[in-house]
């Protein structure tokens, strides 16, 4: 059992054979069972930024789908310098009979899979194409407890430098002692090569079910677990990032929010620093709207006690503020004739008011203490929501005033029910951004057939994206991740479904020219 919890992305952006929601549900129990996370990894392109919330990156047999340049590049590096861990699986006829280019990304690692298929007459499973492996040539921790495996409908793998041979075909075998499962490690990281994504396949035979099959997926990932992801994953790296797949796990994972561990933040560059400090500026954005939604929620429960007959709480006066429960006042603020409440304010008031919990309760009755000194202005948690009270009606006119209960959709976990289209910057609209495509000149070149490809992969994005952000939705109404991590997750998907959208529609009006 792994120490900590090591992430794993089976990728779906490049048309695999093998999926976690179909044929790859068994290998998926398995691997979890040892303590490992899988996850859909739907990137697309993929990129070096994108991977890092996994630990291993997996592709179960492109089909009809090739890698780009800088795709190979960036993974390469993620292996290289960022530590993964990268499976690469193939079948019979390898890139030629797939129409893919698997062979461009793992020649990066000395590795190539050959466009053949290993058959052997004498030592099989019932049929030829269903060879039994046995020979081992090198002791190795992928191997351990395996004595044979069942290598259904596999390529051969032809290693070109730097990279170890794990499991070879008999002399018997066409191509005889032809290698099946090669391994190479590669600066940080390590990759494993295999001919054959059946053997891992729910309910055939030679799939996952066959004897040492899944034990050899067990020493596989383990494996593929490289020291550097490890201390990573041990120090709390990537516990609170926007779109970390331990943000979206079950609350008791190693990624749930609320964990005191310091978090370790890669800075590498300029660009680095740019994305932490904006990832920063979004999450006081998101504190700051989740504050405004608090205030709806009060005022929507003052409205309902109205109606009741109830008395409902009056803002505190300028002359005459406190904090409702007697302690000491929040920091100084600006004056009344500087507009609202600011996002500095804010923070000065949470700042002096997260070290005691007791604030959370605020009165019904009008708060009262000797008059403030003069020049300063004490404010207390009353006069916070009145401020955003005037800021919101602000915002949105009267639109807040008079509101029913029974209409307003909250916004936060566990005040009540969320609405699947729930606005999470509650209060903060902001303007949508105009995705347009511009066509370059590589795709002005292209033919229809390649057009037609792209279009097909484009559609297969889309579809994917809006999956997993209604899956997202679903999580979040089940109290399962947090407002931020929706918010962002949210963000992020509706931004890819429009630049997708962009496109697919920038390339149909392309091949209306051809």
């Amino acid at each position: 059992m792994t120490m900590v919890q090591i992430h794993i992305g089976f990728d779906t952006s490049q048309k695999p054979r093998g999926r976690l929601d179909t044929n790859y549900k068994t290998l998926q129990q398995v691997v979890e069972a040892e303590g490992f996370a899988c996850w859909e990894y739907s990137a697309f392109p993929i990129t070096r930024e994108s991977l890092q919330n996994y630990d291993i990156l997996v592709f179960p047999c492109t089909d009809f789908s090739k890698f780009g340049p800088e795709e190979i590049n960036d993974i390469t590096q993620w292996v290289k310098e960022d530590g993964g861990g990268l499976l690469l699986l193939s079948h019979a006829g390898g890139d030629r009979g797939r129409r893919t280019n698997m062979s461009d990304l793992s020649s990066q690692f000395a590795m190539v899979f050959e466009n053949d298929q290993v058959l052997d007459e004498m030592h099989n499973f019932g049929i030829n194409n269903l060879p039994e492996i046995t020979q081992f040539p090198a002791e190795s921790p992928i191997t351990d407890d395996i004595s044979s495996i069942c290598y259904r409908a596999g390529c051969s793998i032809t290693i070109t430098g730097m990279a170890d041979q794990v499991a070879n075909a008999n002399m018997d075998a066409q191509p005889q002692n032809a290698t099946v499962i090669a391994s190479a490690k590669a600066g940080e990281g390590r990759v494993v090569c295999i001919g054959s994504y059946e053997i891992f396949r729910d309910e055939i035979v030679g799939g996952i079910n066959q004897p040492f099959h899944a034990q050899l997926a067990k020493n596989l990932f383990r494996w593929l677990t490289t020291e550097k992801r490890r201390a990573l994953r041990e120090s709390g790296y990537g516990k609170e990032r926007a779109g970390s797949p331990a943000t979206a796990s079950n609350p008791s994972s190693e990624g749930t929010r609320g964990s005191n561990t310091e978090q370790l933040v890669q800075i590498n560059s300029v660009h680095d620093l740019f994305l932490e400090v904006k990832n920063i500026l979004n999450d006081l954005d998101l504190l700051r709207a989740r504050v405004l939604n608090i205030y709806e929620v009060t005022a929507a429960l003052d409205s309902a006690s109205q109606g009741t007959g109830e008395s409902t709480p009056e803002p505190a006066s300028t002359e005459s503020k406190s904090t409702s429960s007697g302690k000491a006042p929040a920091p100084e603020m600006q004056d009344e004739q500087d507009g609202p409440v600011t996002q500095e304010d804010l923070l000065s008031l949470i700042n002096a008011t997260s070290k005691d919990s007791s604030h959370s309760d605020i009165s019904k009755e009008p708060a009262t203490s000797n008059p403030p000194a003069s020049g300063s202005r004490n404010v207390s948690m009353g006069d916070l929501l009145s401020e955003l009270k005037s800021e919101q009606e602000t915002r949105n006119g009267d639109e807040g005033s008079g509101r029913n209960l029974d209409d307003l959709q909250i916004s936060q976990p566990g005040l009540g029910k969320v609405a699947p289209d729930v606005d999470m910057n509650a209060g903060k609209k902001k303007a949508k951004k105009d995705y347009t495509y511009k066509l370059s000149a590589a795709d002005k070149r292209k033919s229809r057939d390649d057009l037609d490809d792209s279009i097909d992969k484009l559609e297969a994005k889309l579809k994917s994206l809006e999956n997993l952000k209604d899956f997202k939705t679903r999580q979040f109404q089940d109290g399962k991740i947090s407002e931020e991590d929706y918010a962002k997750e949210i963000e992020k998907f509706e931004r890819d479904i429009q630049k997708t959208k962009s496109k697919m529609k920038a390339y149909k009006e392309l091949i209306e020219t051809k």
